[in-house]
């Protein structure tokens, strides 16, 4: 899903993953980057709070609020130069920033399954274009 979602955004769109550790948010930023068409591989930057992926449609910036224990704490941090960007942002534990994100951001909730390696996903905006760009990239079958 996530590589057909990138296929699919606009230039400006921000993107919360909310779950819990372990659930796969690295693994569904990588696929974002893939969709882009960025080669580099992606790391997690729970310790650098940003890594940037270019040479793709549009970059990706990938954030991580892990380490943010609120909001707040994103001030300053120039995190907010990305919210909208000029590629996709994609936030792991975006549910720390909702109060700084825009409205038009799409939330991706990633739960764990009772196999190891399933996962279900579902997702929410308030803006209804984003919403119908998630809704279209839903493969038969479901996440």
């Amino acid at each position: 899903m996530a590589e057909r979602l990138a296929a699919a955004v606009p230039a400006g769109t921000v993107i919360s993953l909310v779950g819990n550790l372990g659930a796969g948010k690295t693994v569904f930023a990588a696929g974002l980057a893939r969709g882009l068409g960025c080669l580099q591989p992606v790391l997690s930057p729970s310790f650098v709070l940003l890594r940037v992926y270019r040479g793709g449609r549009l970059p990706l910036y990938h954030l991580d609020a892990w380490r943010l224990p609120d909001a707040a704490a994103a001030s300053g941090s120039g995190a907010e130069e990305f919210l909208p960007g000029d590629g996709v942002t994609v936030i792991e534990w975006g549910d720390r920033l909702a109060d700084i994100l825009p409205r038009e951001t799409l939330v991706i909730s990633i739960e764990h399954g009772e196999r190891p390696n399933e996962r279900f996903l579902s997702w929410s905006s308030r803006d209804p274009a984003i919403l119908a760009v998630a809704d279209g990239c839903w493969l038969p079958g479901g996440y």
